[in-house]
């Protein structure tokens, strides 16, 4: 703390500014100057960056306007109507959370008794979002689409301190990143991605989460244990396993392409946001405020690329385009993400794909300085020069755990350690940074990759249909993607048409806030085969593996009130 408070007292910017203590504007009453400082040094983790940008507006504008964007800042800081800050602590939040749920709770119950059902979940709605975070329903309420379970699971919400903590981290994660990423501290020669503060305290909650995993047990119906930790290191938790499927996959889609009777042709595109959506222009030591800067954050300019993509993707099937492949999201040095996309194009459709994601793509602000250049970039791959797969695969590395790359080239910094802060940019705006496109679906996939043998749920005599079950299996247990897309319909297929698919059992009233929840049981073929791959029944505890050793109080202690199923088991 002593440290934290000294960068508070050392505000300047490299000897350019006088010191925010003593520094008053001409015609400026000391009224100001007291009322100045002590919102910049209440701003501690940024009080540098927060005084040297007021004294560019004031040599600008003057003192009256930078007054008034300081105290935009500054209410900016506020969690909400919480009382706290957005620099507060996981303690801090989690006392305030207990506290207000506590409230919320006699207020529910006050509004149930003395309004009707309607007017009670209106009133309890406008209660709770006088805090700053928005009511777990819709915020359209109309009595004709009223469901009670809906209504009940949110108030159930409302009234959970652990929901509510969580809601309030993340606005306040995302609340201090905007600001950071406005004042120029995230950007390439400072803090790439991702801020300096943000990291500590996504590293914070990455080891917190951790520590709970290890104290968590589940036990199957056979008295097996395994810590949480231990099987989530066994699936796409796990950075190894996660960039080796998608690999995999890739590799798969590749090879499916090469061998396929049609002609299709890959394609490495570049789609990037207008420059509204960038706080920093310029690159390298040439880097700094973007004058066009609106104040979007990643998730707005994630948001843009989506609805970009949706638009183009509209018009590519109304006009019979076919393609599949992968979409990759990564952040610029600045923290606003791109996307890459590797398609596979059948060739006589090429052309028109390009075309139509070029016209997308520079459909806002399209005129601007730079954009046919940047905002859409579409590269052909040449076998001959080297694979798709290996086109992409710095692209999936380097935002995974940043195995085998050197140098991240956006950042100038080792790739593992810029890995790291990829992955704490995605989890903190989330924003998902692998997608595949077209193609068999992932999770029959994996659900026959964690069955060891399904021929005992067959006929001695093999139908067609229980003959392809089993050459699928196959396929998944021994990693060959290419194998999969041909036995599951081919590259492009309805899924409504592919042979086998996920099925699920719906156990009303299951959830933790009472909803209904559906889990996932096996596998269904087309013609009604049930093939399970979930045999075993699991339930997670706090109640400790022999090894291990747990707090004698508070909640680490406690735990979760009830045991719950587990969902995925790998």
């Amino acid at each position: 703390m002593v440290w934290l408070l000294a960068s508070a007292f050392s505000v300047g910017h490299s000897g350019s500014e006088p010191s925010v203590f003593t520094f008053l504007a001409p015609g400026e009453p000391v009224e100001s100057l007291k009322w100045r400082k002590t919102r910049i040094n209440r701003a501690r983790w940024f009080s540098k960056q927060l005084w040297s940008h007021w004294f560019t507006i004031f040599e600008a504008k003057g003192y009256v306007e930078a007054n008034r964007w300081l105290n935009q800042i500054y209410e900016r800081m506020k969690l909400g109507n919480t009382g706290l800050f957005i620099d507060a602590d996981d303690a801090e939040i989690k006392d305030y959370a207990i506290a207000k749920t506590r409230l919320i709770a006699l207020d529910t119950r006050d509004a149930a008794r003395r309004l009707d059902s309607k007017t009670a979940v209106f009133t309890i709605k406008t209660l709770f979002e006088r805090i700053g975070i928005a009511f777990p329903l819709k915020d359209r309420y109309r009595e004709d689409d009223y469901n009670i379970q809906k209504v009940m699971a949110a108030i159930a919400r409302i009234e959970d301190p652990r929901w509510l903590a969580r809601q309030l981290r993340n606005k306040a994660s995302r609340a201090m990143e905007a600001i950071c990423r406005e004042l120029g501290m995230v950007q390439r020669n400072k803090a790439a991605y991702i801020s300096e503060f943000s990291l500590r305290r996504y590293f914070y909650r990455q080891n917190s989460n951790r520590k709970l995993l290890e104290k968590l047990v589940a036990t199957n119906d056979l008295g097996q244990q395994y810590t949480l930790a231990e099987l989530a290191d066994l699936g796409i938790s796990n950075p190894a396993i996660r960039r080796t499927e998608l690999m995999v996959r890739l590799r798969g889609f590749e090879t499916w392409a090469e061998n396929d009777t049609r002609a299709w042709t890959p394609w490495f595109l570049t789609l990037t946001t207008p420059s509204k959506y960038h706080p920093i222009s310029g690159a390298g030591g040439r880097s700094k405020l973007n004058p066009k800067f609106n104040g979007s954050t990643p998730a707005d300019a994630q948001q843009y690329l989506n609805k970009t993509w949706q638009r183009a993707r509209a018009k590519l099937d109304r006009q019979g385009i076919e393609y599949f492949g992968f979409r990759v999201a990564e952040p610029h040095h600045d923290g606003t993400p791109h996307w890459h996309l590797l398609l596979f194009v059948a060739k006589e459709h090429q052309s028109t794909l390009l075309k139509i994601m070029r016209t997308y793509a520079l459909a806002e602000d399209g005129d601007e300085l730079g954009a046919q250049k940047h905002r859409f970039e579409a590269v052909r791959i040449d076998p001959e020069k080297g694979s798709a797969t290996g086109y992409v695969a710095k692209y999936i590395s380097k935002n995974v755990d940043g195995y085998k790359v050197d140098t991240d080239n956006e950042t100038g910094k080792a790739a593992p350690l810029s890995a790291i802060r990829a992955g704490a940019w995605a989890s903190i705006w989330g924003i998902r940074q692998f997608q595949q496109i077209g193609g068999p679906p992932v999770t029959p996939w994996r659900e026959l990759r964690r069955t060891d043998d399904i021929s005992n749920q067959l006929a001695d005599t093999l139908t067609i249909e229980e003959d392809r079950l089993l050459a699928i299996h196959n396929a998944a247990d021994e990693g060959d993607w290419a194998q999969y897309i041909e036995l599951m319909g081919g590259g492009i297929c309805k899924r409504s048409d592919r042979p086998l698919r996920a099925k699920y059992f719906v156990e009303p009233e299951a959830g933790e806030y009472g909803e209904d929840v559906a889990r996932l049981t096996g596998l269904l073929s087309a013609f009604g085969h049930e093939v399970k791959t979930r045999l075993r029944t699991w339930t997670v505890s706090m109640a400790p593996k022999a090894s291990i050793l747990i707090p004698t109080s508070g909640y680490m202690h406690t735990g979760p009130p009830e045991p719950a199923p587990l969902e995925f088991c790998q």
